[in-house]
């Protein structure tokens, strides 16, 4: 929770209060600042998370002005007029403009910015300076530095924190910071996000009790569903192997039912999972809380992470968790929070190993500058080792299966002293090598392409999604979509390109082989439940990402040769809208965003059926050449304005030079024709008949 005083809390919680917001920047060396008595229109803070994970906040404001903050720092207050005539605000920290757009008749700016974690969505470099072996907390404090960035000081003891990391974990397997900070989120139970001071919070979530009561007098609408929890099994997972080591409170599944939090494929832990799951099982044990969303006039001064206790009008109460917050200034304040459910997840504990039991360990160890993949399983219980290696180089394949007696190892120890100690030890290992000359390897893919067209919109059309009549007509003027190729979009999308559609619709028909199975995949961010369709199979709901970027896939089996995908969010209201990218539907599995055969489409180029366009980011030509034409045009009106067009049928031109002479004849008849030559002194007309 942020701290503010209560007199702030009293002021905020009152039937009535006068409200203050402003956001300032630093214009060479001078604070300057916007503010709702002057040009400042509105505010919109939001934040979301899940638990174990890392949240970035953004900021929307819309000022009047055309005042330019693109990649400038600003910092966001909200204020209350406190009984004694004074305004406290709350300082929300810095926030740095990523996009900015500007409404030119209404004379208003909107801008879109994101908090100092924002910086870890950048490319990934492991830190430098670092002596292993080093605890959680130096690795921790060296990748923030990296990223100029400094842990809450207040923040002195964490689960896991002086747990040993023995080498560089991820070298250059990980794509953003974002990932390692995730994973560092998982290995101390906790959500990573930043305070309103610039400092990274750490923060675990108290498993009960509240930080604020949401009375009936504050609380404007609240939706409660069942309690989820109590946490009482911990699960650290490696995938796709199934190898599972688990720590529970049997006495708790017997009394509550099964809640279990499960974490998979984490790099930290994985090397030593038993080291780790202690400290993660006691942070989350026993935690429980009410999925709800709640709306009320503003607080201002709950976080992510925050308990709180909600109040119905039966008289119930119900402990939550924020995991989700909303803020509104526009004429007043508006505050909306939730804590969502979280995925349900099952482990076949039948196969899983316990605290304090050795487990089977399955490791793939790749070295991308040593050209070399090592895969390793190992396993070693109370009387008996067994480990099978791969060594996978760029000229050979090598295998081996070693098998021991485990009192091998006490053997070992009175080896100097006697050894005949050694006659009891048996051991096995066996061994194939694969040399690169005599090789031979068979892969097989998952299969198929993906089978939709411009699915990204970077063609920077919605032509092949939409119907026509006979005339080129649209059939239904909500039939198209607005192509979307911002910085947000390049950050959560791989086509770097998506389709914006606000009451609009998508549709597309395609092929497919029957009653074999196939995907569809996509990426999307939303405020309001839209509607995928295969045609005549089934109807999926895409739903509410509350304006956070999702991934959606589905699987179906087509019975028929042919079907469509329609995309729809016309039953919306006028301000809701749907972002969507990376659409593929292919035979087999999906894992991300592919192009359709046959097209290739890049930042001022295109590639595909109807032809080769080039267009530049620094003025309004571009090039077309299909089938039946070669043209240039000017776009700076809107629409496509013949620069030069050669076709099949006709040649037009905007200026042309002839500069030795100029030919007009029919077809390969050199005898007739008629030859404008130019001389020094003007031109000679020519005409041969």
């Amino acid at each position: 929770m942020i701290a503010v005083s209560n007199d702030f809390k009293q002021a905020m919680k009152a039937t009535t209060k006068e409200l203050f917001a402003k956001v300032t920047y630093d214009d060479n060396g001078n604070t300057v600042a916007i503010t709702e008595s002057d040009d400042l229109y509105k505010l919109k803070l939001y934040t979301e998370t899940s638990l174990l994970h890392t949240v970035i906040r953004k900021a929307t404001f819309s000022y009047f002005g055309n005042v330019n903050l693109l990649d400038k720092d600003v910092n966001i207050y909200i204020g209350v007029k406190l009984a004694d005539g004074t305004v406290e605000y709350i300082n929300y920290g810095t926030f740095t403009v990523k996009k900015v757009e500007h409404v030119k008749d209404k004379n208003i700016t909107t801008a879109e910015a994101y908090d100092k974690l924002g910086v870890a969505l950048q490319k990934w470099q492991a830190p430098t300076g670092l002596t292993y072996p080093v605890t959680l907390h130096d690795y921790f404090t060296a990748v923030l530095s990296d990223l100029g960035l400094t842990l809450d000081p207040a923040i002195t003891d964490y689960p896991n924190r002086s747990q040993s990391i023995e080498g560089e974990p991820y070298g250059d397997t990980v794509s953003t910071y974002r990932e390692v900070l995730d994973d560092i989120a998982e290995a101390t139970g906790s959500i990573i996000y930043m305070g309103v001071n610039d400092n990274v919070q750490l923060k675990q979530i108290a498993v009960s009790g509240y930080d604020e009561d949401l009375t009936l007098d504050i609380l404007n609408k609240l939706e409660v569903q069942a309690k989820w929890g109590v946490v009482n099994s911990v699960v650290l997972a490696r995938e796709p192997q199934g190898d599972y080591i688990t720590q529970q409170d049997q006495q708790s599944i017997n009394d509550n039912g099964l809640t279990e939090v499960k974490i998979t494929n984490n790099t930290l832990v994985d090397p030593d999972r038993n080291a780790w799951i202690g400290a993660i099982y006691d942070a989350l044990h026993n935690l429980q809380f009410y999925p709800f969303k709640a709306e009320y006039n503003g607080l201002g001064y709950l976080e992510v992470g925050d308990r709180v206790l909600l109040h119905d009008l039966a008289g119930n109460t119900f402990e939550g968790v924020v995991l989700g917050l909303e803020i509104n200034m526009q004429g007043g304040m508006r505050e909306v929070v939730w804590a969502k459910r979280p995925d349900k997840t099952s482990t076949n504990y039948q196969y899983a190993g316990k605290i304090g039991t050795q487990m089977h360990k399955t490791e793939i160890i790749v070295n991308k500058l040593d050209g070399e993949i090592k895969l390793i399983n190992q396993n070693l219980d109370e009387n008996y080792y067994t480990k099978a290696e791969v060594d996978i180089e760029h000229n050979s394949i090598r295998s081996s299966v070693q098998a021991t007696d485990a009192t091998a190892n006490s053997a070992l120890d009175l080896a100097q002293q006697n050894a005949e100690d050694l006659e009891g030890v048996h051991t096995d290992i066996t061994t194939l090598e694969q040399r690169a000359d005599s090789l031979e390897l068979s892969v097989k893919g998952i299969g198929g392409a993906n089978l939709i067209r411009n699915s990204s919109g970077r063609k920077g059309d919605v032509n092949d999604w939409q119907e026509r009549d006979n005339d080129g007509n649209l059939l239904d003027p909500a039939n198209t979509a607005e192509i979307v190729q911002d910085t947000e979009v390049q950050i959560y999308t791989e086509a770097d390109s998506a389709f914006k559609l606000m009451q609009n619709w998508l549709k597309q028909a395609f092929n497919v082989i029957p009653n074999e199975t196939y995907t569809f995949y996509c990426r999307y961010k939303s405020n309001a439940d839209a509607t995928i369709t295969i045609g005549g199979i089934t109807t999926q709901t895409l739903p509410n990402s509350n304006e956070q970027w999702q991934m959606f896939k589905f699987t179906f089996t087509p019975v028929n040769g042919t079907t469509y995908l329609k995309i729809d969010n016309t039953n919306v209201g006028v301000n809701e809208y749907l972002l969507i990218a990376d659409i593929v539907i292919k035979k087999g599995d999906v894992s991300g965003w592919i192009q359709a055969p046959n097209e290739i489409y890049g930042k001022n180029y295109r590639f595909d059926k109807d032809g080769f366009t080039i267009t530049s980011p620094d003025n309004s030509f571009k090039s077309l050449l299909d089938n039946t034409k070669l043209a240039v045009y000017d776009t700076s009106t809107g629409s496509d304005k013949v620069v030069m067009l050669v076709s099949k049928d006709s040649g037009k031109i905007t200026n042309l030079v002839a500069q030795t002479q100029f030919t007009i004849q029919r077809y390969d008849n050199p005898a007739k024709r008629a030859r404008f030559i130019p001389t020094s002194t003007g031109v000679m007309l020519v005409i041969n008949d």
